[in-house]
């Protein structure tokens, strides 16, 4: 995977990172629609790593500090499953761009084999 994909992985994970953890911060309407925006930028790995927290809290770990090991493993997660998709994307977009070649001419291709006039 490029370093440009990992670039809007990690702007996409700290908007969702500052979404989650400002959420409290708003009386407002705000507040609820931050939190709502942060966790589901955070699914998959909100979810997956919610599983966890039975664990953590036998563990007898704070809130805060489960909380924080949530979001930690959240973004964990979502690296892996982003690593995934990307591994899944290419040979399609390979498999895509092959077929147009064998398949023949582009629209690219017949606009620069017209005759100019």
């Amino acid at each position: 995977m490029g370093r440009r994909a990992w670039v809007i992985f990690a702007l996409y994970q700290a908007v969702a990172q500052i979404c989650f953890w400002t959420a409290g911060l708003f009386q407002s309407q705000l507040g609820p629609w931050l939190w709502g925006t942060g966790f589901i930028l955070l699914m998959p790995g909100l979810y997956l790593s919610g599983l966890l927290l039975p664990a953590l809290r036998m563990a007898g770990l704070s809130l805060d500090t489960r909380e924080v090991l949530a979001v930690l493993c959240a973004t964990i997660i979502n690296a892996c499953v982003w690593l995934l998709c990307a591994k899944l994307w290419k040979p399609l977009r390979m498999h895509r761009v092959s077929r147009t070649n064998v398949s023949g001419s582009t629209a690219a291709d017949r606009n620069c084999s017209r005759p100019s006039t």
